[in-house]
């Protein structure tokens, strides 16, 4: 299993009128037995004007969660997390 996270603020790269009040993107593909798995478009936009913070873990299985990152963004004095979990699942 490979999993790939890109954090992309559309502002840094001059297409901030493009993107309107939302240019944050968290693009994630997981790739697992040859098949991938991305996220994309809409799915892809995070809620906040600005990044204000990042953290990474060492990846743990809890339950059937891993944590992989957490983001943190902001609109004014408005604070956003966003998570990046893996979850499992049975096949069934």
């Amino acid at each position: 299993m490979k999993v790939m996270g890109q954090l992309v603020d559309l502002g840094e790269i001059g297409l901030a009128e493009a993107a309107g009040k939302r240019p944050l993107r968290l693009l994630v593909r997981l790739t697992v037995a040859g098949g991938t798995a991305p996220i994309r478009g809409a799915e892809s936009v995070l809620e906040g004007e600005t990044l204000a913070h990042t953290a990474e873990v060492e990846p743990a299985w809890a339950g059937d969660e891993m944590h992989l990152l957490t983001v943190e963004t902001r609109t004014g004095n408005r604070l956003y997390s966003h998570y990046v979990l893996l979850q499992q699942e049975d096949a069934n």
